[in-house]
C-alpha cells in the first residue's frame, strides 16, 4: 500500500485557503506521519479510511464518509454514515480513523463492533486530554478503551504539539 508523502501532503493541503488552515495550521502532518509509520510496519494489502476529510493517507485505500468531498470523489467507496449498518462493506486488513470516533455521538461502541466485523487492525486517533474545543474535552486512553471493549491496543503514541492527539494501533 503506497502511502502519502510529506511533499504530497503539502501540495494537497495548500490547494485552497480552507485546506491550508485545516491541515497546515492544524498541524495534522505529525499524526498523519505517525499513523503512516504504524501502518507501514504491518503486512497489509487493503485499507479502509473512515472520514478522511479531503486528504487520504493511502493511494489505494477505499473511503467511507457520510459526505461527498469533491476532492476524494474518485476514491469514495461507501457514501454512508459509519453509525449505520455495514452490511455492504467489504473486509479490510486495516481501518484508519483519524479524529473521527469522537464525532459518533454516543455510538462509538456500535461503530467499533462493525469495524471488527470487517477489519483486522485499526489505527484510531482522538483528541488527547483537550481542555476545550468542540466538546472533545478530556478524552484519553480510558475513553478509547471504553469504546473498543475487549479489543487490544497494541501500540500508542501521543503527538507533541499543543493540540495533542492519541494515536493507537488496535487489534480488532
Amino acid at each position: 500500500m503506497k502511502s502519502l508523502t510529506k511533499e504530497e501532503f503539502e501540495v494537497l493541503a495548500n490547494r485552497c485557503e480552507s485546506d491550508r488552515k485545516y491541515f497546515i495550521d492544524g498541524k495534522r502532518w505529525e499524526y498523519f506521519q505517525m499513523s503512516i509509520s504504524i501502518a507501514e510496519k504491518l503486512n497489509i494489502d487493503s485499507v479502509l479510511e473512515l472520514g478522511p476529510h479531503t486528504i487520504s493517507l493511502f493511494h489505494d485505500s477505499d473511503i467511507m464518509d457520510k459526505s461527498h468531498h469533491a476532492r476524494l470523489s474518485s476514491k469514495l467507496t461507501y457514501l454512508m454514515d459509519a453509525c449505520s449498518s455495514w452490511d455492504n462493506v467489504l473486509n479490510y486488513d486495516l481501518l484508519v480513523a483519524l479524529q473521527v470516533f469522537e464525532h459518533f455521538e454516543g455510538k462509538q461502541k456500535e461503530v467499533w463492533i462493525e469495524v471488527c466485523k470487517h477489519c483486522t487492525y485499526a489505527i484510531v486517533s482522538i483528541p488527547y486530554k483537550w481542555s476545550k474545543f468542540c466538546g472533545h474535552i478530556g478524552l484519553d486512553e480510558n475513553t478509547l478503551q471504553s469504546w473498543i471493549g475487549e479489543s487490544t491496543i497494541l501500540e500508542s503514541h501521543i503527538t507533541k504539539n499543543n493540540m495533542k492527539r492519541l494515536i493507537c494501533l488496535i487489534k480488532c
